[in-house]
Parts: C-alpha cells; sequence; structure tokens
C-alpha cells in the first residue's frame, strides 16, 4: 500500500497501547475509555497485554492509517 499524501510505501506494524486505542472528534484530556456517541474503538482493552490494531506508516509524512 502507498501513502495517500506522497505515495511512497506503507511499513506493515501495529498501533499498541495500554489502554483501548480510541477515535473522537472531542479532544479529551483523560485517559479513561470512552462510550460516547460517535466515538470508535479501534483496539479493545485487554486484560492479559497491550491494545494492538494493524497500521500501516510513512515515515516520510509522519501518517499512520489503520483500519477498524
Amino acid at each position: 500500500m502507498n501513502c495517500p499524501y506522497c505515495n511512497c510505501v506503507l511499513e506493515k506494524g501495529f498501533l499498541r497501547s495500554g489502554l483501548p486505542i480510541q477515535w473522537s472528534v472531542r479532544k479529551r484530556d483523560t485517559f479513561a475509555p470512552s462510550a460516547k456517541k460517535g466515538d470508535i474503538t479501534i483496539a479493545p482493552l485487554k486484560m492479559t497485554g497491550p491494545c494492538v490494531a494493524e497500521s500501516s506508516i510513512c515515515g516520510n509524512c509522519r501518517v499512520i492509517i489503520t483500519k477498524y
């Protein structure tokens, strides 16, 4: 897959977090998981280890692309 911004080849990898990886239209100052309408959980919290979401990264543009 190529970067949609610069067309360089993206490097495959994983986003990792100790808490759920979430997307929201609101900027939040806390790290507590959210269940607000419209928020999307990309990788749920796992009791046995970190959250992991397959991703691709462009080191040139500093962009991470993740399917959820």
